[in-house]
Formats: C-alpha cells, sequence, structure tokens
C-alpha cells in the first residue's frame, strides 16, 4: 500500500475520493500526496495539482476530472449534473502547466539542499485521471495520448493494475526526455525522501498526534493557514508564547517546531506536566531519524530534575512518598536550583498554565541557555485549562510579558472536535472556547444515572454498541475525575465478557505492556494533552464551580468524533431543567 498523505481525505469531489482509493494500491515504495498547493504558477496566480506521485522513477503530477467529460474540434467539456455543458481547459495541458510550474519552483530548493542531486537528471511527468465516465474524443479529434490518460475504459477491465498505467506515464515522459538527449536517472533512496520531506512541509503537512504508531509515518495533517503563521512566527522569533483553546493544534505546533530544530543540530527539550503526553510525544519521536532522536529530550519538568540530580548522586527523598505535594513543590525544585545542570539550546514547554509558577520559574531559568530573558524558548498555554489550581499563573505571565517582552499568537480554530462535540462543550461548561464550524459528526449522547451499578452497566452497553460498530479498542477512552483504585470500574476487569482489557493512562506499570487493543482509563488531568477519537465521560456530578467546569472543559474536548457523557441525577432533574439538554435515560 502506497504512502498516502494525508492518509484520508474528507473534502475532497467524488472523483478526487475515487482516484485517492486507486492510488492507495501502489505498491508501497511510492509517495502520494494529496492536493498539493502550486504557489509559484508559470501561467496563473496560484495553482494546486491534484495528486503528486513520487517513486524511484521520479515525480509524477495528475490532473483529475470528474463527470461527463469529451472533447470535440479540440474543445474541451464537461457535462455537470445539472446537465450544463460546459467549456474547460485542457486536463492535459493543466498537468502539462503544473509539472513545468512544479519543476521550476522545486530546482530553487534542490540546488544546495539535496544531496548528490542533479535536477536535471531527476524525471517529471504528468498525467490525466478521468474515472466517472467513459471519456469521448467526437469526430477526427482523435490525437489524445492513451498512455497520459486514465479513465473508466482502463479501471472496468478486469486486470486493472494502476501500477502499470501510472508507470507507462513515466515511461512516456522519460521516452520523450531521451528522444530530445536529456538523460534520467532512477532516484535514490536519500533523494526520494528528501524530496518527500520537502513536499509534505512547503503543502503544509505535520505529523497527526492521534495517529496509531504504526502508521506514525503515514497519518499527517495539514496546518491551517492560522497555524502555519504561527509555525512561521515560531521561526522567526526566539521567544513566543502561543495562546489557543482545546483542539487548536499547540501541541503539534510545539512537536514540528521541535523537529525541524533538531534538524538543524539544536538540541531541544519539550517540558510538559503531564506524563502520559510525555510518553506518547516519545513515542512519536522513535520514529525520528537518528540525528533528531539525539537533539530532542521529551519529558515532564519532574522528570528532568529527577534526572538531573541523579546524575550527581542517586536521588531518592522520603517525602516523595509520605507527602508528595511538598516533594514536588518544594523539595525536589529546590534542590535542583542548587545543582550545576545540562541546559540546552532550545526549550519547548506546552501546558505552560500548569507549569508557570515562582518555584518552577527558576528551574526553567536554568534549563535554557541565556535563561528566559535572553535564550530561544516557545511555550503553548490555554488558561482554561487550568486544572491544577495554579494561583500564581497569570501574574507570571504578565510579568514575563512586560519584561521579556515575548512575541504573541493566538490560535482559534478548532481543528480536533466536530462541530456537535466543540458546541456542546460550550453548553456545558459555558467556557468560551474555539468551535469548529465545519465538520459536522454526531450527536454528544447524555445519558442520567441514579446508582453507580447503573452507571456500569451503561458503559458496558455503550462499548458493546460501539465494538457491534467496528470502532476498535485502541479508540476508545473513559474518562472520570476519579481514578481508577476509586471509580466504579475497580476490581476485577469490569470488560471481561467482551472480551476487552483495560489501559490504564498514565501509569508506570503498563508501560512494558502492548496496549494497541485495550480500552483506555485515564483521570482527566492525566488525559491532558491527548484526544481520542471516542470518549465516554464518566462520574459527571459537578457542573458549576470553576475546577468542574474546567475538568469538564478538557474531557469534553478530547474527544474528536463520538463522545458520551454520564451525569449522576437523582431525580432526572441534573440536566433536563439547569442544563436544558434532552437526555437519555
Amino acid at each position: 500500500m502506497a504512502m498516502m498523505i494525508p492518509y484520508n481525505i474528507i473534502k475532497g469531489s467524488n472523483a478526487e475520493k475515487k482516484v485517492f482509493k486507486m492510488l492507495r494500491g501502489l505498491p508501497d515504495e511510492y509517495i502520494v500526496i494529496y492536493s498539493y498547493p502550486l504557489k509559484d504558477h508559470n501561467n496563473k496566480v496560484e495553482g494546486e495539482i491534484d495528486f503528486v506521485i513520487i517513486c524511484k522513477k521520479g515525480v509524477l503530477c495528475l490532473e483529475v476530472k470528474g463527470g461527463r467529460v469529451y472533447r470535440k474540434n479540440h474543445v474541451w467539456h464537461v457535462i455537470d449534473r445539472n446537465n450544463n455543458d460546459n467549456i474547460i481547459e485542457s486536463p492535459f495541458m493543466q498537468a502539462r502547466g503544473n509539472m513545468y510550474s512544479l519543476l521550476e519552483y522545486f530546482k530553487k530548493y534542490a540546488e544546495g539542499n539535496i544531496k548528490d542531486c542533479n535536477i536535471y537528471k531527476v524525471l517529471f511527468a504528468y498525467g490525466v485521471i478521468i474515472p466517472d465516465e467513459r471519456f469521448e474524443v467526437k469526430g477526427e479529434d482523435n490525437d489524445i495520448n492513451k498512455k497520459l490518460l486514465i479513465n473508466t475504459e482502463n479501471i472496468k477491465k478486469q486486470d486493472f493494475n494502476i501500477k502499470e498505467l501510472i508507470d507507462k506515464m513515466f515511461e512516456q515522459a522519460k521516452e520523450k526526455c531521451e528522444d530530445n538527449n536529456y538523460m534520467k536517472q532512477d532516484l535514490e533512496e536519500h533523494m526520494i525522501q528528501a524530496i518527500k520531506e520537502f513536499f509534505i512541509k512547503d503543502a503544509g503537512y505535520v505529523k497527526s498526534l492521534s495517529a496509531d504508531l504504526e502508521e506514525a509515518q503515514q497519518a499527517l495533517v495539514r496546518l491551517t493557514e492560522e497555524q502555519k503563521d504561527v509555525l512561521d512566527k515560531m521561526i522567526e522569533n526566539d521567544r513566543v508564547i502561543i495562546k489557543g483553546t482545546c483542539g487548536t493544534g499547540k501541541t503539534i505546533l510545539l512537536y514540528e517546531q521541535t523537529i525541524r530544530l533538531a534538524k538543524e543540530e539544536k538540541k531541544v527539550i519539550f517540558i510538559c506536566y503531564n506524563r502520559s503526553l510525555s510518553q506518547y510525544l516519545n513515542n512519536m519521536l522513535k520514529k525520528e531519524n537518528q540525528q533528531v532522536k539525539e537533539n530532542v529530550e521529551i519529558l515532564t519538568l519532574h522528570k528532568y530534575m529527577e534526572n538531573e540530580l541523579n546524575k550527581i548522586s542517586k536521588y531518592t527523598s522520603k517525602e516523595k512518598r509520605k507527602d508528595k505535594k511538598n516533594y514536588f513543590n518544594k523539595k525536589l525544585p529546590n534542590d535542583f536550583i542548587k545543582i550545576d545542570n545540562e541546559s540546552y539550546d532550545v526549550m519547548v514547554i506546552d501546558e505552560a498554565q500548569d507549569i508557570l509558577n515562582y518555584t518552577y520559574f527558576n528551574c526553567l531559568n536554568k534549563i535554557v541557555k541565556g535563561g528566559l530573558k535572553n535564550g530561544k524558548w516557545y511555550m503553548c498555554l490555554d488558561e482554561n485549562q487550568n486544572v491544577y489550581n495554579n494561583t500564581e499563573f497569570e501574574d507570571l505571565l504578565n510579568s514575563i510579558k512586560s519584561e521579556i517582552r515575548p512575541a504573541t499568537a493566538k490560535l482559534t480554530k478548532n481543528c480536533r472536535n466536530t462541530k456537535q462535540i466543540s458546541e456542546f462543550n460550550f453548553k456545558f461548561t459555558n467556557i468560551e472556547q474555539s468551535r469548529n464550524e465545519e465538520v459536522h459528526g454526531e450527536k454528544v449522547q447524555e445519558l442520567t444515572y441514579k446508582y453507580n451499578n447503573e452507571q456500569k452497566d451503561k458503559v458496558i452497553n455503550i462499548i458493546k454498541d460501539l465494538k457491534k460498530a467496528g470502532i476498535k479498542n485502541s479508540e476508545i477512552t473513559i474518562l472520570s475525575e476519579k481514578s481508577y483504585k476509586e471509580s466504579i470500574f475497580r476490581g476485577e476487569n469490569f470488560l471481561k465478557d467482551l472480551s476487552t482489557k483495560i489501559e490504564m493512562v498514565g501509569e508506570e506499570n503498563n508501560s512494558e505492556q502492548d496496549t494497541k487493543d485495550f480500552i483506555k482509563f485515564a483521570t482527566i488531568r492525566k488525559f491532558k494533552g491527548l484526544e481520542s477519537k471516542v470518549i465516554i465521560l464518566c462520574d459527571v456530578n459537578k457542573t458549576k464551580d470553576n475546577e468542574s467546569r474546567s475538568l469538564n472543559y478538557v474531557a469534553i474536548s478530547r474527544a474528536k468524533a463520538l463522545l458520551y457523557v454520564l451525569c449522576y441525577s437523582i431525580d432526572n432533574e441534573f440536566i433536563d431543567e439547569i442544563l436544558g439538554i434532552k437526555v437519555i435515560y
């Protein structure tokens, strides 16, 4: 199966979706990029290539034309769904123009950026796919080069082989070059990877944080224009504070900037508060090349301080066992301040609202070369996710802004939750946030329960229905304010009758288990920064105090596609009258 970038498409035309499915059938060594934006077009302000294919043979530009297409007297027509006959530009001329524009654009990058790459030896080709109706040529107008065309005549054949037809397009281009004494060579592996990285980065694709680990190299998401602007700001400035509500892609941008800096031989430390997020990002880091892995450290602030203290002598503390709050808030940072520690070229801080207090400020100041005032650092934050009640955060943030004067940026577009989930979150928590107006999904399911065992039974039935619908275990996460040991689910595996196991997110004793096919259970705090296709939020019994609102806001915003909310209610008035939301009893 070819590497598809992105892994799936949602907004494309029906014709593009058909072609996407066909091209997925190419062998593993083929790389297919959908909807590549062509910024420097030879004869247009801007253009777009429907598909770019990269393999050892070279680079192929594909133009897709949907609907009923025909050509008469050298004029191209398409008949739309309303039976209107429209004159269009020749798709062959369009594909050819895109190819030459791409070639010229790529030349500027390749020279000096790709080792041992002679751009004049790289084969660029083009072709057309018309997948909807059989393409017609009327009259004597029959000079179409069929080697550059794939249409229903090819697709409906029993021996249809997309690789053979794509390879014929490359062969046709190579023959034409050789006829004109331009000799082309197959691409070496390092050149294929360098060309792929150029196209991915130029098109604004970055790795998706929700990708399954085995698909981490394939599951990419395209940055919004807003996110691209923020990433550019990080590239142009040494110190940047980024604000954004849940789902706006803050962590994606920080991770992408971290990888880019590591490729420039910068030593980068990525700090977050949440151990689960740290573990997740480290699993993604394992998929990067050796240079990146050697230049990046991803860990919690507490873990970093413990690691540095352990370099001096084995660092243990009785206080950690008997009084964790005192250990993490006083003992550990105070001991760390006294030692000489390794400092980094760049410091990246996610979940800054959890980390920025006066005690940790002095620690952060030691970690980056030049300190916070003169060093290179980037941080993301969301005041609404301040679930650890960090009362010093706002004052310290204002001090940093006034005294250090970093560049600031804001993300406003929700790229994670569906419209239904983001609207429900606002109605349920009354916390202003970025909403998604483009991606529509399933209605949020709100359920009430009177007894804990009733809640447990409802969760079992939800999971049973999800499994029948084909949802994978690994796509389901149960969230609660309570720990697993304190919840109604504690004890013997309550999903054993469904042949399903539970993974405790953030628990150290799970680190050696293969948990790919487990349903996850996590406290809301431990799941901060992460996301899941399906969220089942349990044990909701408070909604109005600030802490509960923040926790519910964080929990609801973890859901990408499906959300279930189970609320405790003695008289069934909890949601009906207080929130005015219809519920399922």
